[in-house]
């Protein structure tokens, strides 16, 4: 195709990037007795000197019943404790970038071990009330937007030099503060539901911050009572108003993916080969 024709498909689509699906790898993860297969377009996203991922000969070996090898594994963002089996990342850009740094946004795709001991991940309500609660309880914690944005509020009214009864000030931080976090905070979010992909029962959430286009949509697939696979999708938008161009892209990506995954029993090996973080 030419590099006219392109552009002109570009500038009629609105954008460059996002997942090719010509340009497909297969990724394979045993999970103790189970296996897990999943397609993934390759990343146009490249950091220097990084090394490409590429689908491994022998799929990789996670034991997600041991809590040792979690734990020593495992990292902590916000109110995810999780192990990273696999990441992918795809920009969009503009048609033509006459400025440094326009990406109009970013989509990225994550494969994600978890282990939970509060709940019996096997539940399908009993997990989705815990992943959603479990976000409402970080934002509002110690470490929280909703949490900061009150703080702002209390430090601002107690520089303001006004007399107020206690009962007035504590009312004024509720009343301020509720309208920022109803303007750029965290609302709790919408419950939890199951969805049925190709025989596999998933619990869907999602995050997201009000008035926010971005938003992050989470698949979760018990392997036991304790331990699940997640594989989250993470919208970023780096020009807001231009997210309605290339998210029904990223949406359609996002189901195609979730359609190529595969659980199956796993081969039987007499000497798996454990994976630890530092092998990614």
């Amino acid at each position: 195709m030419s590099a006219f024709i392109q552009l002109c498909k570009a500038f009629g689509r609105g954008f460059v990037g996002g997942p090719d699906t010509r340009q497909n790898q297969e990724f394979s993860f045993i999970f103790e007795d189970k296996q897990l297969e999943i397609i993934l377009p390759e990343s146009n996203v490249f950091l220097p000197n990084a090394t490409p991922e590429t689908p491994e000969t022998v799929p990789k070996y996670y034991p997600h019943t041991s809590i040792e090898w979690f734990v020593k594994n495992a990292q902590i963002i916000k109110q995810h404790f999780f192990v990273e089996v696999l990441a992918k990342e795809w920009m969009y850009f503009p048609p033509i970038s006459l400025l440094p740094s326009s990406e109009y946004g970013l989509f990225a795709c994550q494969l994600r071990l978890k282990q939970v001991d509060r709940v019996n991940v096997q539940d399908p309500l009993a997990l989705g009330r815990f992943l959603t609660q479990a976000f409402d309880d970080y934002q509002n914690g110690p470490k929280g937007l909703n949490t900061t944005y009150r703080k702002w509020v209390r430090d601002d009214l107690n520089r303001s030099g006004i007399e107020w009864s206690l009962q007035e000030k504590e009312a004024a931080i509720e009343e301020e503060s509720n309208e920022l976090i109803a303007l750029k905070g965290c609302d709790p979010l919408a419950p939890a539901k199951t969805l049925s992909i190709n025989g596999l029962t998933w619990v869907f959430y999602r995050e997201q911050y009000n008035n926010d286009p971005a938003h992050t949509d989470f698949y979760c697939l018990p392997l036991s009572e304790q331990s699940f696979i997640e594989v989250r999708f993470n919208y970023r938008t780096d020009i807001p108003d231009k997210f309605k161009k290339w998210q029904p892209h990223a949406a359609a990506a996002q189901e195609r993916i979730m359609q190529s995954i595969r659980l199956f029993d796993a081969p039987i090996s007499q000497d798996p080969v454990l994976t630890d973080a530092t092998d990614k």
